[in-house]
């Protein structure tokens, strides 16, 4: 159960962000991007089931392996639903990065 509320409450944290990251990084890096409707959804799927393959292999294949799946299912799923190419990956990377830590810091503030 603690499992699934950590996997639940993880990958709300981790969709707000990229519903923060994906709007600005499209502007710099000029890749398509759905309708918001249809971009929320399509990155709720792309997130859970990225930490539902990384959870699963992670338990059954060690660390390692479930963070390479867990990879593999997030920049493919992203790349399938926007297009990306290169640059638009790296600005994706770094303005998370960015946002996360924000992010990370008000809520440690918050709870501490």
């Amino acid at each position: 159960m603690e499992l699934l509320v950590d996997l639940v409450i993880g990958s709300v944290i981790e969709w707000a962000i990229l519903m923060i990251v994906i709007p600005i990084a499209q502007r710099l890096a000029d890749f398509s991007m759905p309708g918001a409707v249809e971009m929320a959804w399509k990155l709720a799927a792309i997130v859970l089931l990225k930490n539902i393959v990384g959870s699963g292999l992670g338990s059954a294949v060690g660390g390692f392996g479930g963070g390479l799946a867990a990879i593999a299912v997030f920049w493919g799923g992203l790349y399938k639903v926007f297009d990306l190419d290169i640059f638009g990956a790296v600005i994706i990377l770094v303005a998370s990065w960015i946002v996360n830590t924000y992010v990370a810091t008000a809520l440690m503030a918050a709870f501490a």
